[in-house]
């Protein structure tokens, strides 16, 4: 064999210089980021096949339940802060007066007001909800099965 054979570029082997810790930071900063960018509306120029190959690498490296945990994590916090906040401030101190009756009665259109503005606030909280998790959905829905198909 020539010496010109032998220095022949090779191609590097996969995994042999990647930290798994850092492979699943990486890509999980990038899901959560956009799980983030989902929440607030502003996922139109989001790659759900980006998206999708982030959460598929990181199932690969065995690492679904730390993903599941983390996601869980995410969307507990932005109901406790984003959701809670806006709800919360659509209720009104004269829907939480206990007041006599005749008092009541007197304020009975304010209160018919403030609180079809709260139940509106709570429906839009609700379908912004169920449009997030849909789409949330669609990017993690296969990661069971796949975690399930992964070769020990």
């Amino acid at each position: 064999m020539s010496l010109r054979a032998r220095q022949k570029i090779r191609a590097p082997r996969r995994g042999l210089n990647t930290n798994k810790t850092d492979d699943f930071e990486t890509n999980w900063e990038g899901l959560s980021t956009s799980l983030k960018k989902i929440h607030t509306k502003d996922a139109s120029n989001l790659s759900f096949e980006q998206l999708y190959r982030n959460a598929y690498n990181i199932v690969l490296m065995m690492r679904g339940d730390e993903l599941y945990e983390r996601v869980k994590k995410l969307e507990q916090e932005w109901l406790d802060t984003e959701v809670q906040k806006r709800v919360t401030a659509a209720i009104s101190s004269i829907l939480l007066q206990a007041k006599d009756q005749a008092e009541i009665q007197d304020q009975e259109n304010e209160r018919r007001d403030t609180g079809e503005k709260f139940l509106n606030v709570l429906r839009e909280a609700w379908e912004d909800h169920q449009i997030s998790m849909g789409m949330i959905t669609d990017v993690l829905m296969y990661m069971v099965w796949l975690r399930a198909d992964v070769p020990d």
